[in-house]
């Protein structure tokens, strides 16, 4: 039988769309930082700042979890609207703290957030947890 046919895929909205694009912008910018500091300590043959070891990595580990969440939320499943609401918690006390980098992670997952809470994010969340599940 061919699964295609028998359940039809069904697409995200628009807003699910968007929001997973910016989770995955988000989660890249995250982990630049992280890659060109470890390339040019590389080139210069020197260790890493054991000062910067520990928001390089907590920048890092946001940026995997945008991504993480970019995928959930494309895949219709609801716990990344929560997440994000935690992450821009967390972003918002960053820039407290004196990290600006932290506004732009700040735009992507706040705008991000507000497109997964809209009415059609949630009914397609909805939606694709009650579907069955061919893996």
């Amino acid at each position: 039988m061919n699964d295609d046919r028998a359940y039809p895929k069904r697409r995200p909205p628009l807003g699910t769309v968007w929001a997973s694009a910016l989770l995955i912008m988000g989660g890249g910018l995250f982990l630049i930082p992280l890659v060109f500091t470890f390339l040019a300590s590389l080139a210069r043959s020197s260790a890493i700042d054991p000062r910067l070891v520990a928001p390089l990595f907590a920048t890092a580990a946001a940026g995997v979890a945008q991504l993480v969440a970019a995928r959930a939320s494309w895949r219709g499943e609801s716990w990344p609207r929560g997440f994000l609401l935690g992450l821009v918690t967390a972003e918002v006390v960053a820039l407290i703290f004196g990290y600006t980098f932290a506004i732009l992670g700040l735009i992507f997952a706040g705008t991000a957030a507000g497109l997964l809470w809209r009415s059609d994010a949630r009914r397609y969340s909805a939606a694709a947890f009650d579907a069955p599940r061919h893996r």
